[in-house]
């Protein structure tokens, strides 16, 4: 055990076995004689001869515990968790055991059962110090992140040097959208350990979304330069290079990321969104499609035990097709429900609680049910947002119809009595959307940069802005701004609203997507890069026909982009004779 302790591997085997051939039942020498066929990587040798030991007494919690520890090795998970019971079983308050077993959880996509076996592996040793960290990373997976963040934080106070803890604590600021203390977090992390590649990479990311891209460019090529083979540095070189609008050089990278880790979900995303941006939509809902493999659970399909629809003939079936993502996707993925109809199929359609009033009489034949309502009986599923992609959508499959939604008929009467009498041409607008869409920083603006509308003669303006800066009517001018804010209550009052207005003059967000499917002129406001749906360099939509699309031509350049309006909008007046 001395020599065994000390590293002298083969001179410790040689002793164990020379007291086999005396005592060829010999717990301590079997057990251990094992443990070195397990480091030697023999695990089948390690397997048979722990057990053996086991054999002799069946309460030897050490050879539990390591006869786990290799069956997880091999990936023998329930043969595992079941070892690392019996080890338990045999001594309560073996902290290792309950890691063990916590990390066998973890393993079988369990993390709440892990939390658990981490927690009591902490009870029982309070400075175990990897049962805490990868307690913090489960909490940072289950979306606990104020809880992860006190963990990590724990854990710095405890081993100020770790890098590793800095590294993860400036994950989940970055899952919280901290920028600041993500950022100081992978600073910290990387003056710890200037080749920490992933620390580097994820600085990078960060030093992009606050708008930093050339410092992005050259942490990720720093990452590069340590390691070339990083896969997650090529996929995040690539989202600076889009940020930069180099197409090609994007391409190039989430290419050369795939051609390293075939199976990244992230970069399979990534590629789907520039091929769908470039039109390249056969490629794109097939890289998109990858969404459904990774582990953001807005992503996943629904665990039902009836298969996805794989976009096969319906006849004969049900199919219940259910909402993915934010209201925008899901106003402008629905209009594709109908063509499942075609296809034979008997749907059933879950509708956003906010949407109800706008399907109430969207198509006569269509089931539509409220999210959170009983579901009724179906043969296969899917999300709206795998519609497209099932249906092979591409360019010459669009816009199908000019409107696809209409407003509650009594609503919409109610609101044009509201607003009859007043003068001008009426524009709605809409200045920002959820603060928590990854890329708000870009797509929502300073409601102030909208004061010049106000100065249009012949316009009355009317705000739709629902959220964000509640100053933001004053701002533009609360004496020439009706706001609507308090009435819209949901989907079905905004259309109708919307239906009574001229115009709608709007960022990228859903009341967009909702002026776009009513068919009323919309004009949207995009950043420099754009979301995937709006393509590159058009002023129109495939999507919508009554869009017309605004692009910054540099980056936050907002105001050439609201003298381009101004412009338009005197026209109009003009044209109106108002």
């Amino acid at each position: 055990m001395a020599l065994h302790q000390s590293g002298q591997l083969h001179d410790a085997e040689l002793i164990y076995r020379e007291i086999l051939k005396f005592d060829p039942s010999n717990v301590d020498a079997n057990h251990l004689l094992g443990v070195i066929a397990d480091q030697n990587n023999k695990p089948e040798e390690a397997i048979e001869l722990i057990s053996k030991a086991l054999a002799g007494n069946p309460s030897y919690s050490e050879a539990h515990n390591n006869l786990g520890t290799v069956q997880l090795a091999l990936h023998r998970l329930e043969e595992a968790a079941e070892s690392f019971r019996q080890a338990i079983k045999t001594k309560a308050n073996y902290a290792e055991a309950h890691y063990n077993l916590a990390n066998v959880l973890l393993a079988q996509d369990n993390a709440e059962g892990a939390l658990e076996f981490f927690q009591k592996a902490l009870t029982i040793r309070p400075g175990y110090l990897n049962a805490r960290l990868n307690m913090a990373n489960v909490l940072k997976t289950l979306g606990r992140l104020d809880e992860a963040i006190a963990q990590y934080r724990h854990i710095i106070d405890v081993a100020p040097n770790l890098a590793l803890a800095h590294n993860n604590l400036g994950a989940a600021f970055l899952a919280q959208r901290n920028l600041e203390g993500a950022g100081a977090s992978f600073a910290q992390a990387i003056a710890l350990d200037p080749q920490y590649v992933d620390a580097i990479t994820n600085l990078g990311s960060v030093m992009r979304d606050m708008g930093h891209v050339e410092d992005a460019i050259r942490l990720h090529l720093q990452a590069l330069g340590l390691q070339p083979q990083y896969a997650p540095a090529h996929n995040n070189l690539g989202n600076a290079r889009l940020d930069e609008l180099d197409y090609q050089g994007a391409d190039e990278c989430y290419n050369r990321a795939l051609s390293l880790d075939p199976n990244d979900v992230d970069t399979h995303i990534n590629l789907g969104f520039l091929n769908l941006l470039m039109g390249d939509f056969k490629n794109g809902w097939a890289h998109y499609a990858w969404r459904r493999r990774g582990k953001e659970p807005s992503l996943l399909p629904r665990n039902y035990p009836q298969p996805l629809w794989d976009g096969r003939d319906l006849s004969g079936k049900s199919i219940f097709i259910y909402p993915e993502q934010g209201i925008g996707d899901f106003i402008q993925c629905v209009r594709f429900v109908e063509n499942l109809s075609r296809l034979g199929g008997d749907v059933t359609l879950e509708v956003p609680p906010s949407l109800t009033p706008l399907f109430d009489h969207y198509l006569p034949d269509l089931k539509c049910i409220v999210s959170g309502d009983a579901i009724p009986t179906f043969d296969c599923h899917a999300s709206v947002m795998d519609l497209p992609g099932l249906l092979g959508v591409d360019l010459n499959a669009l816009p199908g119809k000019s409107s696809y939604l209409t407003p509650p008929f009594d609503v919409r009467a109610s609101w044009a009595k509201r607003l009859e009498g007043g003068k001008g041409l009426r524009v709605g607008l809409v200045w920002a959307g959820n603060p928590k869409h990854k890329n708000d920083r870009s797509r929502s603006m300073d409601p102030a940069l909208l004061q010049p509308l106000s100065n249009i003669e012949g316009v009355a303006l009317y705000s739709f802005q629902v959220g964000g800066d509640e100053h933001g009517v004053a701002k533009i001018g609360a004496d020439r701004v009706v706001d609507l804010r308090a009435d819209l209550t949901d989907y079905g009052q905004t259309a109708a609203a919307l239906s009574c207005m001229d115009v709608l003059v709007s960022v990228d967000t859903s009341v967009a997507h909702l002026g776009g499917a009513l068919g009323l002129p919309t004009w949207i406001l995009l950043a420099s890069v754009t979301d995937w749906r709006w393509l590159l360099d058009r002023s129109d939509s495939p999507w919508y026909p009554s869009v017309r699309l605004y692009r910054q031509k540099e980056k936050g350049a907002w105001a050439g982009v609201i003298d381009e309006i101004t412009q338009d909008l005197r026209q109009m007046v003009k044209e109106c004779g108002l």
